[in-house]
């Protein structure tokens, strides 16, 4: 069991009624952002927060996997947003982040 897990499951989906995905977004607008944030450092910028529903996790012999290794946490998102600001990032999401690059909505709200 992954520790907080049972803290997702009770978070409302949007369209539940209908569909239960596998995986859904959380937006800072949404009321499970507050609960969700919470747990986690949230870097400045970040728009979403994904939800996994996991039902069984495997793992590989390991005999061809390669090993990677955590170098650092990427600076373009916090240093790109802390210098535009939220009023200009808030209007950066809504001509940018709307649609993905292949024209299909990603649910962010403008």
């Amino acid at each position: 069991m992954i520790k907080g897990f049972s803290l997702l499951l009770p978070l409302r989906r949007r369209d539940a009624s209908t569909y239960r995905p596998r995986a859904w977004a959380v937006y800072r607008e949404d009321e499970d952002w507050g609960v969700l944030s919470s747990h986690f450092e949230i870097p400045t910028g970040a728009r979403q927060i994904v939800v996994l529903k996991i039902d069984t996790i495997q793992t590989s012999c390991g005999y061809v996997v390669p090993r990677y290794e955590f170098v650092e946490h990427r600076e373009t998102l916090r240093k790109s947003s802390e210098k535009m600001g939220e009023v200009e990032l808030a209007n950066y999401r809504q001509k940018n982040n709307l649609k993905s690059i292949d024209g299909q909505p990603t649910g962010l709200r403008g």
